[in-house]
């Protein structure tokens, strides 16, 4: 077992509330790894001393024997003795039961699940309290194995099938928030595997033990916890949860983000040495790119995509609906399909002029690779007559991109390389960066982040050779993506630099377009540890926010509580407490004194300030 394996263990055995072992957690509530399978009739010692009288539940449900645990009570495999039809209990545990808050926590568990009927949710169509007053719901009995039993035996899911089980979750889940009822407990032990008789897959998402209903006009609604009370599993709480701010339905699609990447790599996205380190992580750290961090893990970049959406840190960043998540997955697994993919590429990379769309659409034959995608924007095309073209080059160009048609990746890079390699060295360099950007692109398909890095910045030169500077531009944003995913963090921030300069040249030094750039190299800058090329980004925000009041103001209050970071680094006391001063001056215009992350900036200077009184003391 390797040392992140024991930490992640660990982590998974400690009460994120209390900090001690779940066996001896002293605030009861540890949080467990959902409805964990026990041996089959293994004896449930805290349920016997409180349930040993009582094998038949609400005078018809008989215990048959105890089949998991979850975080509040203990499931049972039983029988509904009139009917002869084998259901599940799940009965509060017996150390549990005197507790009244817990009692309202599990009955309004009850009720949410109740009023929830989707194919994909299981069923609650029971509940009650035994003799001895411990509650109890009863359910659909669902014999398959958990998400998270199939990641321990395989590592990762194979990409086919966990797409079609975050589809069936995601509709699971659109469902309940469209009842305004969010989960707030997502993880892969909550999501049980089962087959329909045609052996197809068929995905219950369980256990809304800490669901909460959101209200709709009146605020008079059983609140689920307590002042002060954090609850989930903290390797897939949102930011929002491990904060304990206000919680909608995007706090589940973090914690279903988190629940895809880990399905997909093996690993979740972040676990520390302890549930607080792990939180913090998730406040504040960024996910590790798929293929930087799992290179045995190949994927399509779509589908990271979604992952990486999903787990934004700003829920105003993320999918805003489970919906729009799942369209997203759909559209993956039908670009899946050649026929499909190849016509959607063709309808998102023919121009907006309608009269070329319609002249294009009409020739079979036509060599499109001048209208290639290279990323955000499509490449500028420069129509001539075919007779002017050199056949050996426009030939390989068509089969390269019937190859891509196709589904043949592999061939299209080799037919987009003869044709580059056939075209004349005099001709026109338009068409060699729309061709080595259509290089890149496929490089980039097939996962070859290296080689599309490098022909990106070709595409981009030969772009800037025809001075088409948005397309050069938006070459070099294809390549920071790609040095990202790499992990080339001081390389990606090199390049968003040079974005900003060449965008400084085509629309000048005070254009709001640069706040994109060149936020994205400060941010790299910071993480390569290049503090004196952080800091010259950071301030040249502050300059650009200056000459554009009213335009992305939090960008300019991050620069300066970055640039007040770097102050601190280099020891640089009274210039950190002034750049902390204007962080917390912009970001209290725009958002209020009681905005947490004014309220943390504060905190922060004020440290400094104690600091630097003590320093002037001596």
């Amino acid at each position: 077992m390797t040392v992140q394996d024991t930490t992640l263990e660990n982590l998974q055995n400690i009460c994120s509330i209390c900090k001690h072992p779940k066996s001896s957690c002293r605030c009861g509530w540890a949080p467990e790894p959902g409805l964990q399978s026990t041996s089959i009739g293994a004896k449930d010692e805290s349920a016997l001393d409180w349930h040993g009288q009582m094998p038949v539940i609400g005078g018809r449900y008989r215990l048959l024997e105890c089949v998991g645990k979850g975080g509040m009570g203990t499931v049972y495999k039983a029988v509904h003795e009139a009917l002869d039809k084998i259901v599940a209990v799940k009965l509060l545990r017996a150390d549990r039961t005197l507790d009244d808050a817990t009692i309202r926590r599990f009955e309004y568990e009850a009720k949410a699940a109740s009023k929830l009927s989707h194919p994909n949710l299981a069923s609650v169509f029971d509940y009650g309290r035994t003799e001895a007053g411990a509650p109890y719901l009863v359910m659909d009995f669902l014999d398959g194995k958990s998400l998270a039993d199939l990641i321990k035996k395989e590592g990762q899911v194979n990409v086919d099938e966990a797409i079609i089980i975050f589809r069936q979750i995601a509709a699971a889940l659109d469902y309940a928030h469209n009842n305004r009822v969010i989960h707030r407990d997502l993880k892969p032990s909550n999501i049980i595997l089962m087959e329909d008789p045609e052996g197809n897959c068929v995905a219950k998402l369980v256990d809304f033990g800490i669901a909460k209903v959101l209200p709709i006009e009146e605020p008079e609604v059983l609140p689920v916890t307590g002042s002060g009370e954090i609850f989930g599993s903290p390797l897939y709480m949102s930011p929002e949860q491990c904060t304990d701010k206000d919680l909608d339905n995007r706090s589940d699609v973090y914690s279903f983000g988190c629940l895809m990447y880990e399905s997909l790599t093996g690993r979740p996205p972040f676990y520390g040495e302890n549930p607080v380190q792990t939180m913090y992580m998730h406040v504040n750290d960024l996910p590790k790119p798929f293929r930087s961090s799992f290179p045995n893990v190949r994927l399509m970049a779509d589908l990271e995509r979604i992952v990486l959406k999903s787990l934004a840190k700003d829920p105003a960043s993320r999918y805003q609906s489970m919906k729009a998540l799942g369209g997203d997955l759909q559209a993956v697994l039908e670009s899946k399909d050649p026929q499909k993919r190849w016509k959607q590429l063709f309808t998102r990379i023919l121009p907006k002029n309608k009269w070329l769309r319609a002249a294009l659409s009409g020739i079979a034959l036509f060599p499109i690779t001048s209208l290639i995608l290279t990323g955000i924007l499509a490449l500028s095309i420069i129509v001539k007559p075919l007779a002017q073209m050199n056949s050996t080059w426009f030939r390989y160009n068509n089969l390269a991109f019937e190859a891509y048609n196709s589904g043949n990746i592999r061939l299209a890079e080799n037919l987009m390389k003869q044709a580059i390699s056939a075209y004349p060295l005099d001709s026109d360099v338009t068409q060699k960066a729309s061709m080595h950007a259509s290089l890149a692109k496929i490089y980039f398909e097939e996962g070859n982040l290296a080689q599309a890095s490098r022909v990106y910045e070709d595409a981009a030169a030969f772009a800037q050779q025809a001075k088409l500077g948005e397309i050069a531009e938006t070459c070099l944003l294809s390549k920071a993506r790609c040095d990202d995913k790499l992990g080339l963090s001081e390389r990606s921030a090199e390049t968003f630099a040079k974005v900003a300069e060449l965008m400084t040249q085509r629309l000048g030094a005070r254009t709001p377009a640069l706040f994109e750039p060149l936020g994205s190299a400060g941010q790299r800058f910071f993480q390569a540890g290049n503090l004196e090329s952080a800091e010259a980004v950071y301030l040249r925000i502050a300059r650009l926010s200056e000459a554009n009041p009213g335009t992305e103001r939090d960008l300019a209050a991050t620069a300066y509580l970055y640039l007040g970071r770097i102050a601190v680094r280099e020891q640089r006391l009274n210039e950190a407490i002034g750049y902390y001063d204007q962080a917390v001056n912009i970001r209290t215009s725009t958002h209020g004194t009681n905005d947490p992350e004014v309220q943390q900036m504060r905190k922060q200077r004020d440290v400094l300030l104690a600091l630097e009184k003590r320093s002037s003391a001596r």
